[in-house]
């Protein structure tokens, strides 16, 4: 049994060593967040184990030390996942109270940012895509009520190719309008920047780029406009 928990012991080694190479690399030139280097040292911790333990001990006894060790890390590590969620939410949120920096293309290829959007005016950000049947709904909408919407600006955005999103302004004849714009977010960075992740998406600030709603699906026109009031 000696011999053999001998051999155990180099097998752990060798595989806790590459363990620790290769996720150490990871967290200093892949990942950005810290699951590499947690994994590296509990790596470290069991090499430290396989090596203190008396030769005595069996394989069964070995066990019980690690898998307690294990699902500890487990724990902990899934907690620390679950804060630094709650956290990085609580900061988005704080960081669209008012319009964040952005910068987009135009279907004309121009660049458009925070600083194009118009002073004293609410803004509606309609995030969307050409292909999404409740996206083309809410532009149908918002298409048969332009007139309602004289004192705000709509700016839509879609991750999709300049041409796809003109070919969709075009068939909803939303071009051509001083205070409608068409934005090309082609790094697909508005949904993290504004904490969106469905389509269609509406958000509303006020005339003081204070954020009023964010709206996830359609919506009729009416509860944009008193939104915007």
């Amino acid at each position: 049994m000696g011999s053999d928990y001998n051999g155990f012991k180099k097998v752990l080694l060798f595989a806790y060593v590459g363990l620790i190479i290769v996720h150490i690399i990871r967290f200093c030139f892949y990942d950005e967040s810290l699951t590499s280097f947690v994994l590296g040292c509990i790596g470290m911790i069991l090499i430290i184990l396989s090596i203190v333990i008396p030769q005595k001990k069996t394989m069964k006894q070995f066990l019980k030390i690690i898998i307690p060790i294990f699902i500890l890390a487990a724990i902990a590590f899934m907690s620390y996942k679950v804060i630094s969620k709650i956290n990085h939410k609580n900061e988005v949120a704080e960081h669209i109270k008012t319009i964040p920096t952005f910068s987009y293309k135009t279907i004309e290829g121009k660049p458009f940012s925070n600083q194009n959007l118009k002073d004293n005016t609410p803004t509606v950000f309609l995030y969307f895509n050409s292909e999404c049947e409740h996206c083309q709904s809410e532009a149908e909408r918002i298409r048969d009520n332009l007139k309602k919407f004289t004192n705000a600006q709509l700016v839509f955005i879609s991750f999709e190719e300049p041409k796809k999103i003109k070919a969709f302004a075009t068939k909803y004849k939303l071009l051509g309008y001083d205070n409608i714009s068409f934005l090309s977010d082609s790094k697909v960075s508005f949904a993290t920047t504004f904490d969106v992740n469905s389509l269609p998406t509406i958000v509303i600030y006020d005339k003081n780029k204070k954020l009023v709603a964010k709206i996830k699906g359609e919506i009729k026109v009416e509860a944009i406009l008193k939104k915007l009031n």
